[in-house]
C-alpha cells in the first residue's frame, strides 16, 4: 500500500487489511517515508473532486431515481464504452489472441468459478453468434470433481484454442487479492496443456500465481458487460484504441511459417534437451507474419516454459559495454564519486537488512557489494520502476567487502543511480553519450558487399510488437 501511494495513487482502495493499512500509513508518515506535503496533496485533490461533484451540499444519492439514470440506455452504452476501454491485454506471447481475432475457430472456453456463478455464459454466446465454434465447460474452484477435470481436457484436446474465464474476488478484510492455491494449481495444470487466453473477471494480481498462460486479459470484474466486451475483443469487434504506439500493426500468426520452420524448432528441442541452455526462444518475422516457438523452461529452478514475451539479456556484454563505460565517463565528469556510500546517490538504499550504508560504488563494481546474485523480479513485478525499488531495498547476503558474488542487483543499483545523476534511462543515456558520437559518417565509408550507404538505417527501438486495437502497452 505504502509503494503504491509512493507511486503517485492518491486513493487506497479496498485493502486485503484495512487496520493495517491504515496503521502503515501512519507508519510512513511519523518515520518521515512520506511527507505531509505529499499527503495534503492527495487530500486536497480528493477534497476538490467531491466539491466538483457538490458532496458538501447533497452527500447521498436519491435511491429511487438511480434507475432513471443508470438504467438509462444512454447510461448503459456509456458503461459498455468504459468497460471495453478497461480491457488490459497484459501478455499475449505466442499470438494466441491474434490467432483467434484473425478468424472464428474451435475453442474451448473452460470457466473455473465457484457453484451458482454464470461466468463465462454470456461469453460463449457470444462467440458463438460470432461464428466461433465453442465447448463450454466449466469447472468448481472450491472441489472440482474428476468429471468436470476429464470434461475439461478433453475440451483442450479437441480445440484449436483455450480460453480460462475465471473471477478472483477481493475484500475487506479477506486477506486475499488472488487465486486459492488449488485454483492457481489448477489453471497451471490446464495452461501446461496448451496455449491458452486467461482472463481474469476479476483481480489483476493472478498473472503472478499462473506465469505459464501465454495470454492474460484483465476484464476487472465479472458482469454481463464485461463478458461482451471480451468476445468482442477475441473475436476481433471491437475497435478503436488510442493508447497502441502508432509505428505497430497487428502481425498474423502464420501457419505457413510455422510448418517452414519446423525443423529449426525441432533443432532448438533436441539442443535444450542435449543440455546447451535451460531454455530457448525461436522467434521469426518476415513479410507481414510471424512464426514464435519457445521450449525448455526459464532456468534450472524455474520449471515455467518461456515464451515470446521472454528476454534474455546480454548480460555481461552489457555490464561492461554500457554500465562500465558510462560510469567512467561519470566519474570523468566528477558526477560519481567511487568511494561515495551508495545511500548518497539512492536513499532507499538503506532499506533492506545489513550494512548497507557501507556499501561504495566501487563495491557494485567489483561484485563484492554483499548483495545477493539475483532476485525473480519478472515474478515481483511488471513495472520497471517497480524492479529498481524492490533491486535497491534488497537485504544484503554477506558484510560488504568480505566477498566477491556476482551480482545482477549490484549492477541495476549503479544503473539506478547513474540515471538519477544524469536523469535519463541508460539506454538513451549510452545512446547519447557512446553510440550516436562513435558512429562515423557513413559518406566516409566504402559500402561494404555492395551495400549502400542510404541502407544503413537506424534501429531504434524494440522490435514492433502486436497490438490488437484494444491492448494498452505500458
Amino acid at each position: 500500500m505504502i509503494r503504491a501511494f509512493e507511486a503517485g495513487t492518491d486513493i487506497l482502495l479496498m485493502p486485503a487489511d484495512p487496520t493495517s493499512a491504515i496503521a502503515a500509513m501512519t507508519k510512513a508518515v511519523e518515520s518521515g517515508r512520506i511527507s505531509m506535503a505529499r499527503l495534503d496533496r492527495s487530500v486536497a485533490k480528493i477534497l476538490a473532486l467531491k466539491v466538483k461533484m457538490g458532496l458538501f451540499q447533497q452527500r447521498e444519492v436519491d435511491l429511487a431515481k438511480v434507475p432513471d439514470v443508470v438504467g438509462t440506455a444512454a447510461s448503459q452504452a456509456i458503461a459498455a464504452d468504459i468497460t471495453s476501454r478497461a480491457l488490459v491485454l497484459l501478455k499475449d506471447s505466442l499470438g494466441t489472441v491474434d490467432a483467434l481475432r484473425a478468424a472464428p475457430r474451435k475453442v474451448a472456453l473452460v470457466s473455473i468459478a465457484d457453484v451458482g456463478s454464470t461466468l463465462g455464459g454470456t461469453l460463449a454466446t457470444d462467440l458463438r453468434a460470432a461464428g466461433y465454434t465453442v465447448t463450454a465447460v466449466r469447472v468448481s474452484t472450491t472441489e472440482p470433481t474428476p468429471k468436470e477435470l476429464s470434461a475439461a481436457g478433453a475440451a483442450i484436446d479437441g480445440a484449436e484454442s483455450v480460453i480460462l474465464a475465471t473471477s478472483a474476488r477481493w475484500g475487506s478484510y479477506s486477506g486475499v487479492i488472488g487465486l486459492a492455491p488449488a485454483t492457481a494449481d489448477l489453471l497451471k495444470t490446464l495452461t501446461a496443456k496448451k496455449p491458452a487466453v486467461l482472463i481474469s473477471f476479476g483481480s489483476p494480481y493472478i498473472i503472478s500465481q499462473v506465469p505459464t498462460a501465454a495470454s492474460f486479459v484483465i476484464a476487472w470484474n465479472n458482469s454481463t458487460l464485461a463478458e461482451k466486451a471480451v468476445a468482442q475483443a477475441l473475436s476481433g469487434l471491437l475497435a478503436g484504441c488510442s493508447h497502441g504506439p502508432p509505428s505497430t500493426t497487428p502481425l498474423p500468426v502464420s501457419a505457413t511459417l510455422a510448418t517452414r520452420l519446423a525443423p529449426a524448432a525441432a533443432v532448438l528441442d533436441s539442443a535444450i534437451r542435449a543440455g546447451a541452455a535451460p531454455g530457448a526462444v525461436l522467434a521469426v518475422s518476415i513479410r507481414g507474419e510471424r512464426f514464435v516457438y519457445g521450449t525448455g523452461r526459464l532456468g534450472l529452478d524455474d520449471a515455467t516454459r518461456p515464451d515470446g514475451r521472454t528476454l534474455y539479456d546480454m548480460a555481461s556484454l552489457t555490464k561492461v559495454i554500457t554500465l562500465t563505460t558510462l560510469a567512467m565517463m561519470a566519474v570523468d565528469d566528477g558526477r560519481l564519486d567511487l568511494d561515495a556510500p551508495v545511500v548518497q546517490y539512492l536513499p532507499d538504499f538503506a532499506r533492506g537488512s545489513g550494512n548497507k550504508t557501507a556499501v561504495r560504488v566501487r563495491d557494485l563494481l567489483l561484485h563484492d557489494s554483499g548483495l545477493p546474485p539475483g532476485r525473480p523480479l519478472w515474478l515481483e513485478t511488471i513495472v520497471r520502476a517497480g524492479g529498481i525499488l524492490r533491486t535497491v531495498t534488497t537485504d544484503l547476503s554477506a558484510p560488504p567487502g568480505t566477498r566477491m558474488v556476482y551480482s545482477d542487483l549490484g549492477a541495476i543499483t549503479l544503473t539506478a543511480i547513474l540515471e538519477q545523476l544524469y536523469g535519463e534511462r541508460i539506454d538513451r543515456l549510452f545512446a547519447t553519450r557512446v553510440t550516436k558520437p562513435a558512429r562515423p559518417d557513413p559518406d566516409a565509408i566504402p559500402p561494404a558487399n555492395g551495400m549502400a550507404a542510404a541502407d544503413r538505417t537506424d534501429r531504434e527501438g524494440p522490435l514492433a510488437r502486436s497490438c490488437p486495437p484494444w491492448r494498452s502497452p505500458r
